[in-house]
């Protein structure tokens, strides 16, 4: 206790010094937080990540341009691939600019719902599978927008039809619900033939 204010003193004899001292370590404190909490975060985007599904998708445009078509074939027949389908999305809005629809359009055959983390009760992918203007609607959108099945929804998108409208008008089958922690928001899924 006797030496405290001989070490005070001692801190203090330069004060430049010790304030540089003391940046130094809260830096170094500062960035081994950040890097712990950035190592964190990847962690948890790996674990979370599925090691059954990989997407492929055009190296010129991540969203608005898609594969061709004609390479569905060859994708398909590579060693290893058990299911290979086309996927688009399509950005939507509901009424109002600020609700924004995420549209997934899928071909609805028998091997689709393997890509995803939907659960979906069998009537209603029967009924999807049926009609073109088909729509399954993720439950907490339906809820949301107070839709029901039966119920035909306008969206207007981003991505016109080949009149070139971007008004679309779907048809509710049916609802689901999606695993994905990190799929929040709302969206449905549409028929790609569509």
């Amino acid at each position: 206790m006797k030496f405290l204010p001989l070490i005070w003193s001692g801190i203090w004899r330069k004060p430049g010094r010790t304030i540089l001292i003391f940046l130094q370590v809260s830096v170094a404190f500062a960035l081994f937080g950040v890097l712990q909490g950035l190592k964190t975060g990847v962690q948890h985007a790996v674990d979370a990540a599925r090691a059954d599904l990989l997407i492929v998708h055009s190296r010129l445009s991540l969203i608005m341009e898609g594969l061709p078509i004609s390479l569905l074939g060859p994708i398909r027949s590579v060693p290893g691939v058990r299911v290979a389908i086309p996927v688009e999305l399509f950005i939507c809005q509901f009424q109002k600019p600020e609700q924004g629809v995420l549209s997934v359009a899928v071909t609805p055959d028998k091997d689709w719902t393997t890509a995803f983390t939907f659960a979906i009760a069998p009537q209603d992918l029967d009924a999807f599978a049926k009609s073109r203007t088909a729509a399954l609607v993720l439950e907490a959108t339906a809820k949301k927008y107070g839709w029901k099945i039966g119920d035909r929804i306008p969206l207007i998108c981003r991505t016109v039809q080949k009149n070139g409208s971007p008004n679309w008008t779907f048809e509710v089958v049916g609802t689901f619900t999606d695993s994905d922690f990190g799929g929040g928001g709302d969206k449905i899924i549409m028929s790609f033939p569509y």
